[in-house]
């Protein structure tokens, strides 16, 4: 008879003394939720098994820091402590635990939410924009989990001494009313590249490419910064949409269009950009002579290429562009072939395009002096060059020979 009644006097004494120990590390518990770990009756009925009693007390523990945080007004902490013994305790809920706890991990599950629904709501109300609108949306489905798990949340912050309104509609009616605050924005792109979106001098919201598409909830009248990111070897050539430069910049100036965009949403948005590929213009330049090709669009001067090296250069917005050639002191300038032929280039850049500019060196020019004697008149031949007409005119007849 002794020893049957031994075994269970052990585990009550574990129990409790680890409970005492885990009071001792952490901050104080609840004397209503300490109650939760203690043994019903006076006999220990079911064997703890493990790892159950150890998540359930840091369960406990999380929801006694929770309850702390609220009585201190931490409200940032509430929500953080909040959603740590939500997991706790829904982890704990999935475990084969006596046929008791189940009921206090759900009021517990139910009080957790609330207070974290009330959290968020509070922060709302300090909070703009597309903030406030997220910590409103947060406390609506917290809210609404609790209904769905705690139904006499009056009575049970009335057993743990909550100083808390427990009016569930009246919160529910104020986050959807913040709610309703936002809008949606779309986001979408052609061609290759992305648009960023952002709060202004805030973190990044949202990125749309060609094969992933962005939309989400903003807050009205919450000024938003669009950035359009072109990749490797193309330009933005149009926003289409709310922006204020939907005009086709690039089609008519053939420059490319703004890579920013700010707006503030009063209304549903649906923002695109178009991206298109960069043209591009290759020039080289060969023969026995010297220059360079100076590239003007749009009035300036884009590129000055050399005879060293052959010249690349990717030009936004299809632009007609101009090729002048510059002949070095030495050399002059024979024509174009390729793309352009002739002296004289002029191209619409609606694609690839290649071009070769040739130089020719100057011939030198070789001077000298014939003296030619007809019926007395001495006649000078002057040669400025080869293949240029000698000049002839009459000179004196005491003349006889000009050097």
């Amino acid at each position: 008879m002794r020893s049957g009644t031994i075994v269970p006097m052990r585990q009550r004494f574990c129990l409790w003394f680890g409970l005492l120990v885990a009071v001792q590390l952490f901050a104080p518990i609840p004397k209503a939720v300490a109650q939760r770990a203690a043994p019903t009756g006076g006999k220990a009925t079911v064997k703890p098994v493990p790892p159950q009693p150890e998540e359930y007390q840091k369960a406990l523990q999380l929801f006694a820091e929770t309850l702390i945080a609220w009585k201190a007004g931490q409200l940032e902490r509430v929500t953080q402590l909040a959603e740590q013994t939500i997991s706790r305790l829904e982890a704990v809920a999935a475990l084969d635990f006596p046929a008791k706890n189940p009921q206090f991990v759900q009021r517990d599950l139910g009080l957790m939410l609330f207070l974290d629904g009330i959290a968020h709501l509070k922060l709302s109300q300090q909070a703009v924009g597309s903030v406030r609108i997220a910590h409103a949306q947060k406390s609506r489905s917290a809210v609404i989990r609790s209904i769905e798990k705690l139904d006499e949340i009056d009575k049970y912050v009335q057993e743990l001494g909550l100083p808390i309104d427990t009016n569930r509609k009246r919160f529910l009616d104020e986050a959807t009313k913040i709610q309703s605050e936002e809008t949606v924005l779309k986001l979408s792109v052609s061609g290759s590249g992305a648009i960023k979106v952002r709060l202004r001098n805030q973190e990044e919201l949202c990125r749309s490419a060609k094969d992933r598409g962005c939309d989400l909830h903003v807050a009205m009248g919450a000024p938003l910064v669009f950035e359009a990111v072109a990749d490797e070897g193309t330009y933005v050539a149009q926003w289409h949409g709310g922006c204020p430069q939907t005009a086709s910049i690039a089609s008519e100036s053939g420059e490319p269009a703004p890579a920013r965009c700010e707006l503030t949403p009063s209304g549903p948005i649906e923002l695109a950009v178009t991206f298109l590929p960069r043209a591009v213009l290759g020039i080289r330049t060969q023969g026995d002579g010297s220059g360079s090709i100076v590239v003007r669009s749009s009035g300036r001067e884009d590129l000055r290429c050399g005879s060293s090296e052959p010249c690349t250069l990717r030009i936004a917005g299809r632009p007609e562009v101009q090729l002048l050639p510059k002949p070095n002191a030495s050399s002059r300038f024979a024509g174009f072939f390729g793309d352009c032929q002739g002296k004289s280039c002029v191209l619409s850049l609606s694609q690839d395009r290649s071009i070769t500019a040739a130089f020719r060196k100057k011939t030198e020019a070789k001077w000298w002096v014939w003296t030619i004697v007809a019926g007395g008149t001495v006649v000078v031949a002057t040669a400025v060059g080869i293949g240029t007409a000698a000049a002839l005119r009459p000179i004196p007849s005491d003349i006889r020979s000009v050097r």
